[in-house]
């Protein structure tokens, strides 16, 4: 019997045509999988195709779609760490430019009630979104009431200071009034006993901010090249402090009690509201909804609660989130390489429950 033997040429072509049958597969079935998720859009559309509207319970529980005449609450959510890519200042303010057209037009939005469980996080972004509260509550002249079940600290906290009313649960977390930045690491005395030099290039006085490789200087050195972040620290504090006594000092949050004895800490929602930092520490979303609702005068008329979110495909997810932990994964087991830490080195207005366990 003879047996044809296939040429390495020819076995080749063939291996590449298999392969490329099989990524043709692989995107004409990513195409269907997106075909499909959007297939499944929200009644509500916009000119921003990444925002997406979600209708959620009013006080009784109620998600009919009302008709396009009828009242809105928007519910914002500031879940997460502010400055991630689900949270961050120009989202929320798209959001908000979102709520006066489109479907919203005609003055619709009556209220907004910010759903908050955060431990803060970037202080940039967290005063961009805060701003922009403070220019659409003046703008519109609409109420504004925050609501947090669990989380309520620092750039969360800052963000709340835009509300007319604070409130919480009694098992919620609030405060953590406070700038942070760092850390920065010193390997001078290191350096030397091992014999070790290094040289940093650079242009321009002070450049270099802080000497991780060179001596450090004292702390009353004025002059220390990282004195002008020692400044900018002070002065986004001040600015923090100043926003919430302007936002909380009728309610007992006075400069001189968050600076000389309240500090950076946190208070569950009792010890919170007995400090000035919520009007109710006690009490539920629901609770809070109604609150709003009557305080838009809209207890005797229909509305409906909106939530408006950042709509992501799911291939999206995959490609920006699932394979950025495989390759930090990678890098952690097979080369030693830890991942960095994607805050170091930024203001924060940054709550770490570590940070505080002594």
């Amino acid at each position: 019997m003879h047996i044809a033997k296939e040429s390495i040429f020819k076995s080749a072509v063939r291996s590449f045509f298999n392969t490329l049958l099989g990524m043709i597969g692989i995107i004409i079935g990513v195409v269907i999988i997106l075909a499909i998720s959007f297939s499944f859009s929200s009644p509500y559309t916009n000119s921003d195709r990444s925002i997406a509207a979600d209708i959620m319970p009013d006080q009784h529980g109620n998600t009919e779609l009302l008709s396009e005449t009828s009242n809105v609450i928007l519910r914002l959510d500031i879940t997460g760490i502010i400055g991630d890519r689900d949270l961050y200042g120009e989202l929320v303010e798209g959001y908000l430019r979102s709520s006066r057209t489109g479907v919203f037009k005609n003055d619709r939005v009556k209220g907004i009630i910010l759903y908050i469980n955060s431990p803060g996080g970037s202080a940039v972004d967290s005063d961009v979104i805060y701003r922009a509260l403070i220019r659409y509550k003046e703008k519109y002249k609409i109420p504004i009431f925050a609501y947090s079940p669990g989380l309520m600290a620092s750039g969360g906290y800052y963000i709340a200071c835009a509300a007319d009313k604070i409130n919480c649960s009694p098992v919620a977390i609030c405060g953590s009034v406070g700038v942070k930045i760092g850390p920065f690491f010193n390997f001078w005395d290191f350096m030397q006993k091992y014999g070790i030099n290094s040289v940093t290039l650079t242009e321009g006085k002070y450049k270099e901010k802080y000497p991780s490789f060179s001596k450090i200087s004292d702390e009353s050195d004025k002059s220390a090249p990282y004195q002008d972040l020692i400044v900018a620290t002070s002065d986004m504090y001040k600015i923090f402090v100043g926003i919430v006594t302007n936002a909380r000092g009728e309610n007992g949050l006075t400069e001189k009690l968050l600076i000389d004895q309240y500090g950076a800490q946190v208070f569950a929602g009792g010890m919170a509201q007995t400090y000035g930092y919520v009007d109710n520490g006690s009490t539920s979303y629901q609770d809070t909804l109604v609150e709003l609702v009557k305080e838009a005068n809209l207890d005797q008329t229909p509305y409906q609660v909106i939530r408006l979110y950042h709509k992501r495909a799911p291939i999206q997810d995959l490609m920006t989130g699932q394979l950025d932990i495989w390759n930090q994964k990678i890098n952690e087991v097979l080369f030693g390489i830890s991942s960095p830490k994607r805050w170091d080195n930024q203001m924060l207005f940054y709550y770490d429950a570590k940070d505080h366990i002594q």
